[in-house]
């Protein structure tokens, strides 16, 4: 088995036994037609400026951040600022922006810059414009962030409506690609941005995928679309897959500082999804099972993938 496929394996056992990774990671494999992780990986390589959008509120609570995606977001910044000297942004909902820097922090990154979105579309769109126009970005990344339904709403994996906490910014991003930027996603259940490519099968076979607890009737399937989605059965996990297949292993310097960055996440604020507060873990899986999944990713090396 080559490197490619290894990794891919890795990330989508179903380590937290929510039963609709195997059917999203088939579909967006045909979508893709190629192993998921490796796909993203040549092209963060290629790009020159990214923009990483991140941030799921729970509504239980109180709409703090979960860590399931600020983590991981946290150390591909840095692993793009130290290993490939790019210039990489990130953004997050208004309000959490130190929350974001303190992660950053932990990761070993020194320049990547924090943007706080505001809730309104207008708004959103204006800051969009403007990160695009400061930074010339040719590739956004969404890590665990929600992704819009058919109706332009926001829901949870449990089918709750979370509009009001989030800025509308997978909209907006596909709203201005006629700036000729792409679009990478990492998503583990079907709600998160990019991962339309594969709604049917979201609204088909994930719990409240077509049918939400809301009553608008649109389900929970994300509709805003992404040009490379790699699924994974925890959204961090398709990151650190991603790094594992890059030049220069930066996956070995996620492997150092993980731990630190969870710690320091949950020390500002930020829950396990499942646990809660004070919980050191992503998606109920503890740092040291996270530790685990980044050890074995780091047996892949570059040199082992199959030429295009």
């Amino acid at each position: 088995m080559d490197a490619s496929e290894y990794v891919d394996k890795v990330v989508s056992v179903d380590y937290n036994a929510r039963g609709v990774v195997d059917r999203l990671y088939t579909a967006a494999r045909k979508h893709i037609r190629r192993p998921l992780c490796a796909a993203a990986a040549e092209k963060l390589e290629n790009a020159e400026s990214l923009l990483v959008v991140t941030g799921f509120r729970i509504l239980r609570f109180g709409g703090r951040l979960e860590t399931d995606g600020l983590v991981s977001a946290s150390t591909l910044a840095a692993c793009m600022e130290v290993f490939y000297k790019k210039k990489v942004s990130v953004a997050v909902d208004r309000g959490f922006e130190d929350v974001v820097a303190s992660g950053l922090r932990a990761a070993g990154s020194r320049y990547s810059k924090v943007y706080g979105l505001p809730q309104t579309r207008e708004g959103c769109s204006s800051a969009i414009a403007e990160i695009f126009e400061k930074t010339n970005t040719d590739v956004v990344v969404f890590i665990e962030r929600p992704g819009a339904n058919k109706l332009g709403l926001y829901h949870n994996a449990v089918g709750e409506n979370v509009t009001s906490l989030h800025a509308p910014v997978d909209v907006v991003v596909n709203d201005l690609k006629g700036r000729r930027v792409a679009v990478v996603a990492y998503g583990d259940g079907g709600n998160e941005a990019g991962m339309g490519v594969v709604r049917d099968v979201v609204e088909k076979t994930v719990p409240y995928g077509g049918v939400c607890r809301c009553g608008c009737g649109g389900g929970i399937a994300s509709s805003t679309s992404s040009d490379i989605l790699v699924v994974s059965s925890v959204s961090d996990f398709g990151v650190y897959g991603t790094l594992a297949l890059m030049k220069n292993q930066p996956i070995n310097h996620v492997l150092m500082k993980v731990g630190d960055v969870i710690s320091v996440l949950v020390g500002v604020g930020c829950v396990d999804a499942r646990k809660g507060f004070g919980y050191l873990g992503v998606d109920g899986l503890d740092a040291n099972s996270v530790i685990s999944v980044v050890q074995l990713l780091s047996k892949a090396t570059r040199s082992d993938v199959q030429p295009l």
